[in-house]
């Protein structure tokens, strides 16, 4: 029985530094979580938009009309899902360069909005949404969804970490299939 218990002190003492580093980040002003889920998104002139997103019983929040040349192919088509420790390992920006005319559909979690994703994303002519978890020095931070096509729905839904209680989105995006 001490042997159990001796296992869980360490356990429970990890838990509480870590819940007590996530206040002390939250608290010192870097780090500020949104009240609402809201999918954000630019317009052809990098003009943000911000549209009310928390999905509903399958009711997905329409975003746009998308034409049959602008579809992914039923037959077949790529998708990417990478998690990009908010950009933080070298190289990373050079990898998405190389991949990103490979896939149909991108798929970030931990994408942080900054700069530099925004100028890979339009280079590679993909159109985004994004659900942000929390603002990390004035970055959202969050999942992240690109294509050539437009979506023509997005919504996000909400859960919190386990230990350290930030919120995590999972995001819905529908596209058209061509035919």
């Amino acid at each position: 029985m001490r042997t159990a218990q001796a296992k869980l002190k360490p356990r429970r003492l990890l838990s509480l530094v870590v819940v007590t580093i996530a206040a002390l980040t939250i608290l010192s002003g870097c780090v500020s979580i949104p009240t609402q889920l809201i999918i954000t998104s630019e317009d052809e002139n990098g003009v943000r938009i911000e549209k009310p997103s928390a999905c509903k019983d399958n009711d997905l929040t329409e975003l746009a009309e998308s034409s049959a040349e602008a579809a992914l192919n039923p037959d077949g088509f790529r998708v990417m899902a990478w998690n990009t420790l908010k950009g933080k390992r070298s190289g990373w920006a050079n990898d998405f360069r190389r991949l990103a005319d490979e896939y149909d559909v991108v798929v970030l979690q931990e994408a942080q909005l900054d700069n530099q994703l925004r100028r890979l994303l339009a280079a590679s002519d993909y159109h985004w949404h994004m659900s942000t978890a929390f603002l990390m020095n004035e970055h959202d931070i969050g999942v992240l969804t690109a294509s050539k096509v437009t979506p023509q729905h997005a919504c996000s839904l909400s859960t919190k970490e386990p230990v350290i209680r930030v919120p995590k989105r999972i995001m819905v995006s529908g596209y058209p299939l061509s035919g």
